[in-house]
């Protein structure tokens, strides 16, 4: 009886900090069993009925674990057999180890997302401001689930949106900043000579910095080299074809306008062989577009109002030296081991031999070597901006030696990700504007003041950027190519039937 007690105890203690009502009924009857715990999200627990047991074979420490973790799922939607990560809510609430947290969650079925590492960015926070965002997080996912709405792109988007608002940069973080900012080649015995701090705070503000998605690197890792491209696919906005996308290996960001009239891009990763085959999806009424140059510009301290900053940056005249995308191949063969190392970069951030030994990898200061030495893996941050709010989605006809000036004239009031597109008797920027709230409608108002007609597209959407790996699976070591031909098939299959349905329903 006591663990029944303890159990309701903590369903009204989460009830009361979380400050809603429980959704699910208690189980009548909790005791402790003699069964060996096994990894999973109702880790030391299994449910029958109105019966619930824990484990016997944990630590006390884990029974109150476990009790506080399904005291928080009593708040839960009973939506996980559909989206069983709804339960990493659980888990953050209470606080286990992580290591048995992520030997505990699971991976989401779109290939988009299969680096989701949710404890990375919770620990990032300090606990009464993570409590804070678990509970609007929680509010989030109770109204999507009620309306049927509930997914896991959504989920994902709701994690990255809600808790970048509580990552509050500390002092010793804004030093880091300042330096990476100047020089993105910066070594850590520079951030330690020009910032003052010990090695150990260096690696704390890095590391935080990296999980809330301010910086990335220092292990940054160039894809052209591999032979891929990046193209951007325009679709109808709608559920189907936004998961055909999702579920696509090669597919690692997707915007998502807020308008179910506008039309949703899709950016892809594809190996250059493949381009003429994607060029098929123009038959469909898709779009289809080769990414020619991209450009990012971080701005902080946007001004209080744009239109004079704007008209400024406009006159201005900029030589657009800028190279384009090049695509290349390795002089040396790749294996897929070798594209395991470059996964390791882009979810780390870094890649250090001793850590490429504890996961298997064989030779890896050999393999450093080699990849540093091809170009596809360099040592340089770049920085980032966490979401914040929806992003302005912007397209503007112009031609190729325009770009690099627009560009330019909007980074003086707001932080863009710009690429020069063309493709489906189409060309012109292409960008993610990501305004402060007072700023956005005077932007949109001024953007279409100054653009006029060449202003095609300005619509609010959401981002959904994934964590994105390489899919080694798909990787052909004795060819020494991707082997893309049936993921796309079945791609092109699932859009001539959204297609042929007239695509109906809504995200």
């Amino acid at each position: 009886m006591y663990l029944l007690e303890r159990l309701l105890s903590e369903i009204k203690r989460a009830s009361s900090i979380m400050r809603v009502e429980p959704l699910r009924p208690p189980p009548e009857v909790v005791k402790l069993e003699d069964f060996d715990p096994m990894p999973g999200y109702r880790y030391g627990v299994a449910t029958s009925g109105s019966e619930m047991r824990i484990s016997s074979k944990l630590s006390e420490d884990l029974i109150d674990l476990v009790i506080r973790r399904e005291a928080f799922i009593h708040l839960l939607p009973s939506d996980e057999e559909e989206l069983p990560q709804i339960l990493d809510l659980a888990w953050a609430y209470s606080e286990p180890p992580e290591d048995l947290w992520r030997s505990c969650y699971s991976a989401p079925k779109y290939a988009m997302f299969q680096n989701y590492e949710p404890f990375k960015v919770f620990y990032t926070l300090p606990r009464k401001r993570r409590r804070e965002a678990l509970r609007r997080i929680l509010l989030a996912v109770r109204a999507l689930s009620f309306e049927g709405a509930l997914d896991f792109p959504k989920f994902h988007y709701l994690l990255r949106r809600m808790l970048a608002p509580f990552f509050k940069p500390t002092p010793a973080d804004n030093k880091i900043l300042r330096v990476l900012k100047r020089d993105p080649y910066a070594s850590r015995d520079k951030l330690k000579r020009e910032t003052g701090l010990s090695p150990a705070s260096i690696s704390r503000s890095v590391n935080r910095l990296r999980n809330m998605g301010f910086i990335s690197g220092p292990a940054n890792v160039d894809l052209s080299r591999l032979g891929l491209l990046t193209l951007v696919v325009t679709f109808p906005n709608t559920r189907e074809l936004k998961e055909a996308f999702m579920t696509f290996p090669f597919t690692y960001r997707i915007f998502e306008p807020i308008s179910r009239e506008v039309e949703a891009h899709a950016f892809l990763l594809m190996p250059r062989e493949a381009l003429r085959y994607i060029e098929s999806l123009e038959d469909l009424g898709l779009g289809v577009y080769q990414v020619i140059k991209q450009k990012f510009i971080l701005n902080l301290s946007p001004p209080k109002d744009p239109m004079e900053p704007l008209l400024e940056a406009l006159r201005e005249e900029h030589a657009d030296v800028e190279s384009g995308v090049e695509v290349s191949w390795p002089r040396r063969r790749i294996s897929r081991e070798d594209l395991r190392v470059l996964n390791i970069a882009l979810l780390r951030g870094e890649v250090k031999p001793s850590y490429l030994r504890e996961v298997g990898i064989s030779s890896p200061r050999y393999k450093l070597r080699k990849l540093k030495e091809e170009g596809i893996l360099s040592h340089f941050y770049t920085l980032g901006v966490p979401p914040s709010g929806d992003d302005l989605l912007l397209r503007v006809e112009l031609e190729e030696k325009q770009f690099r000036r627009l560009v330019e004239a909007i980074g003086k009031v707001s932080t863009v990700i710009a690429a020069y597109i063309r493709g489906s008797g189409w060309e012109g920027f292409m960008g993610s504007l990501l305004p402060k709230d007072h700023l956005r409608g005077k932007l949109i108002r001024g953007l279409k003041l100054l653009l006029g007609d060449r202003l095609t597209l300005a619509e609010d959407a959401i981002d959904y950027l994934g964590e994105w790996t390489i899919p080694v699976h798909l990787w052909d070591e004795e060819k020494q190519r991707f082997v893309w031909e049936e993921d796309l098939g079945l791609l092109l299959t699932r859009i001539r039937l959204a297609v042929r349905e007239g695509a109906g329903g809504s995200s």
